[in-house]
């Protein structure tokens, strides 16, 4: 499941995952993106992963070419989680990235985590 985690920072999206990731729920949150997009040149996601059961076939492609398509507008991304694999993924996903600040947070550091992304004073 992927829902939005709200925030008062207008250019920062919060997304937590926990299992699969559907098409519909992808829509949901690209459609949030999209919006933030509308109101600033650059934001920032935040993401919790607490489990991660996969994506929808539908929805990964669909991720890949959003993705591809605006990289340049996200400045940073944060992920909190416990799940030592993704910590290796956003370690490579920072160096692969230019242009935007990739950083992992283990989940009792989340408060550091929405400061680095600035969803939080």
């Amino acid at each position: 499941m992927l829902s939005l985690i709200p925030f008062d920072t207008d250019n920062v999206v919060g997304l937590r995952i926990e299992g699969k990731i559907s098409t519909r729920e992808f829509e949901d949150a690209k459609r949030a993106i999209e919006e933030k997009f509308g109101r600033h040149e650059k934001i920032s996601l935040y993401a919790e992963i607490f489990s991660f059961g996969g994506i929808s076939l539908e929805a990964m492609l669909k991720d890949i070419k959003f993705s591809l398509g605006h990289w340049l507008r996200f400045e940073k991304e944060v992920i909190v989680t416990d799940k030592s694999w993704l910590h290796k993924v956003g370690f490579a996903a920072d160096k692969v990235f230019p242009g935007m600040e990739v950083k992992v947070y283990p989940v009792e550091e989340r408060e550091a985590a929405q400061r680095f992304v600035g969803a939080v004073p």
